[in-house]
């Protein structure tokens, strides 16, 4: 085994030295993906994980305790690892192994028990599992400031799995149970475990040979990791164009104060604030003076490539995550190294239209990101950012947006994205009371100001009134602001986009659009409108979306990850049942299938039942294609943040239709079935008090289909169809029969 680690560490050093000869372009930068063979912790169904490790058993922990814990952290997991957000054998993940080999050099077993994987997140977070899984996310590696403070995360992390303390906390919460420990004690045995991971933690980065100089800096991280990965100030001419100048009185006069404190109340945390544990790790630096000084072992340079391809890989989750502002100020800061960039142009024309879409339902414009309350949380110079969106008029913003969206057009006409995130800007702001497009001057401030000023000294401007103008003459000519004497520089971005104005390729998409929303209402809500909405007495729900609903004319489509959700509804609680659910995902996947060839319907499925087989092409399109379902819209149209990935995708499945289903089954127990259970003898010939009780269960169910054009984004069905009894695979297969027997037939008109 020390041989092969060995070896691994050469092969890792290798890779490192390897990635100035094959460096991604940040210019054409793509979001980086899965690569080499699938772990089995993606493919392996988790029951079997589950049973695996259960015949192993847990320490201290009976056979009915450890089977509890191990489907808690089990399922925990593989939300977490088929979220659409977790990588494997990437540039990122394969960086953050050789980190850890060099912290593991001299503990062979240890390392071969541990997998890294990169979880995309803004969030700055890394953990562990008890089965020796580790996730860093993006966020966390975009705000480090070296490989050496990046080491120490880790160590602390392994610590963790070394320790078990997952395990101990799950058998102190069961010591506890009868005890109603409060959540202060609760989180006094967790911040034990927190303090514990950083003490030792400290050990193995000092075995390593990193410096004792970035402990206090990693911590340093955690402390303002609420903040963007930079701290730079927006000039305030960052918006202004050739045409539309922004007034400076619109941004924010006063700065914003960075608040975080290192010795904040940490009662009700799970972790022990920042001072306590700079504190520790203050002491075990001077309990030991032999300390090397290594910052890095795979270069200064390396880590900064890494952190680059974080920190881009931030602003696509920023716009997943409807955070257009953060998006806005990352690319700001990325743009000034990479201004070359088509890919930040492509995520600015994409927040640009977030933005426009935000404001086109009139919300608040504090709500432009969905966490934001105003004031309180407004800290640093991107706080500059939100008060001046925040306070701009819906009409200024909506202004502001086309106007950006039509430069970047121009800018780059041939780009797909952007051509399409324009068009439908356009469709977004013609929908719009406030954007009226007669409102708006051919000329700019500019040239209107010098003209008045030219007239006011050669005093040609005469208010003289005709005898033969009327009272409703003089106001048309009041409201006219392309006359020299009506002109008004408050209302500036009237003024602002006169060449798109005189635009006729412009003015006839917009007219064109305006006249189909006079002739229908834009949809509002939810993308997957309905899909939320519990029907909490199935039994009573009238099927009024009938199969004949599903009617579109298509015979082909790609089935996203289509699941069931089983729980059992005691009252307010719910207790799910995620191993009756993962096997009855085969089989709804098989019914799926078998039902499509009987009625000749071409359904690609991309699910986990079938990664094993398909590979790690398979694992990156569902990843793509679920973080796509995620995306929040705007009405009927959602724009994909990953759009060339999709384009990728219909034609390697020869299908523009996308469609996501789930079942989503409750069983509730009467009160006969409790009854049952307590009097009826648990052994009677051929039937056992159980099985009487099921009859007086009632299961019913709910399954929830969404279909999506992949051409023009748009929402075709959004059903719902409810039926009692348990569910099996002939009941799957009839449904299924239904629903793609139906989507096959031509919607009458």
């Amino acid at each position: 085994m020390k041989y092969i680690l060995s070896f691994l560490l050469i092969l890792f050093h290798l890779f490192v030295s390897s990635i100035s000869q094959a460096q991604i372009s940040f210019d054409n930068y793509k979001p980086i993906i899965s690569e080499g063979e699938m772990p089995l912790d993606f493919s392996m169904e988790t029951y079997k994980k589950i049973k695996q490790e259960l015949s192993e058993g847990k320490d201290n922990l009976s056979k009915t305790d450890a089977e509890q814990f191990l489907k808690e952290i089990h399922y925990g997991v593989y939300h977490v690892l088929h979220s659409g957000r977790v990588i494997y054998g990437d540039t990122i993940s394969r960086y953050i192994q050789a980190v850890a080999s060099k912290l593991l050099k001299d503990n062979d077993s240890l390392r071969s028990k541990l997998r890294f994987y990169t979880l995309k997140s803004s969030e700055s977070n890394a953990f562990s599992t008890d089965q020796g899984i580790i996730f860093v996310t993006t966020g966390l590696i975009s705000q480090l400031v070296n490989e050496a403070q990046l080491a120490f995360v880790l160590a602390h992390e392994i610590v963790h799995y070394t320790e078990h303390h997952s395990v101990e906390f799950y058998e102190y919460k069961l010591e506890h149970k009868k005890e109603h420990l409060n959540v202060k004690e609760f989180c006094n045995y967790s911040k034990e475990n927190e303090l514990e991971a950083d003490r030792l933690g400290v050990k193995m980065y000092q075995s390593a040979g990193y410096s004792k100089t970035e402990l206090l800096g990693a911590l340093d991280v955690l402390v303002y990791s609420y903040l963007p990965f930079d701290e730079q100030e927006v000039p305030k001419t960052y918006f202004n164009s050739n045409y539309l100048q922004i007034p400076i009185s619109k941004f924010p006069k006063k700065k914003f104060d960075i608040k975080a404190i290192e010795d904040d109340n940490d009662t009700r945390s799970s972790h022990p604030n920042i001072k306590k544990r700079k504190d520790q790790l203050l002491e075990e630096i001077k309990s030991d003076s032999v300390w090397q000084n290594h910052l890095s072992y795979f270069g200064e340079t390396t880590f900064d490539y890494i952190q680059t391809i974080c920190r881009f890989e931030t602003v696509r989750i920023q716009l997943l995550e409807n955070q257009y502002v953060d998006a806005m100020y990352s690319i700001y800061i990325l743009e000034k190294e990479y201004p070359t960039s088509i890919y930040l142009q492509r995520m600015k024309a994409q927040t640009w239209l977030g933005v426009l879409g935000r404001s086109m339902y009139g919300y608040d414009e504090k709500e432009l990101d969905n966490d934001l309350e105003y004031e309180d949380n407004l800290e640093g110079e991107i706080a500059q950012l939100y008060d001046f969106f925040n306070r701009l008029p819906t009409e200024e913003l909506l202004t502001l947006g086309i106007r950006e969206l039509y430069d970047l057009f121009k800018k780059y006409p041939s780009d797909n994205l952007i051509k399409s995130a324009y068009e439908l800007g356009v469709k977004k702001v013609a929908s719009q009371d406030k954007f009226v497009l007669s409102n708006y001057a051919t000329k700019t401030l500019q040239e209107l100001r010098v003209a008045h000023e030219k007239l006011v000294k050669e005093q040609v401007v005469q208010i003289v009134e005709s005898k033969k103008k009327t009272k409703y003459d003089r106001i048309k000519n009041k409201r006219n602001i392309e006359k020299i004497e009506n002109y008004d520089s408050t209302k500036y971005y009237l003024y602002g986009i006169p060449d798109i104005v005189s635009d006729t390729n412009f003015t006839q998409l917009y007219i064109t659009y305006r006249d189909e929303y006079s002739e229908k209402d834009f949809g509002e809500g939810d993308f997957f409108g309905g899909m939320d909405n519990e029907a909490e007495n199935y039994e009573e729900a009238d099927n009024s979306q009938t199969f004949s609903t599903l009617n579109l004319g298509i015979d082909n489509a790609i089935l996203v990850e289509p699941v069931v959700i089983c729980y059992e509804q005691k009252r307010w609680e719910r207790s799910y049942d995620f191993v009756k659910g993962e096997k009855l995902n085969q089989v709804l996947c098989g019914s799926a299938m078998e039902s499509a060839g009987m009625v000749g319907f071409a359904l690609s499925i991309i699910d986990q039942t079938s990664l094993e087989s398909k590979g790690t092409t398979h694992f990156n399109d569902k990843n793509i294609l679920l973080t796509f379902g995620q995306q929040d819209d705007m009405g009927d149209y959602l724009f994909p943040v990953d759009y060339d990935q999709l384009e990728d995708i219909k034609e390697r499945y020869g299908s523009t239709k996308l469609m996501f289903s789930y079942i989503e089954s409750k069983t509730r127990s009467s009160v006969k079935g409790v009854i049952a259970r307590l009097f009826i003898p648990y052994r009677l010939p051929f039937m056992g008090s159980n099985l009487i009780a099921n009859l007086y269960e009632r299961t019913s169910s709910t399954m929830h289909v969404v279909v999506i054009d992949l051409e023009d984004m748009s929402k075709n069905i959004s059903w719902q169809y409810h039926f009692s009894g348990k569910i099996n695979k002939t009941k799957l297969g009839a449904i299924y029969y239904n629903v793609l027997s139906n989507l096959k037939i031509e919607k009458s008109l």
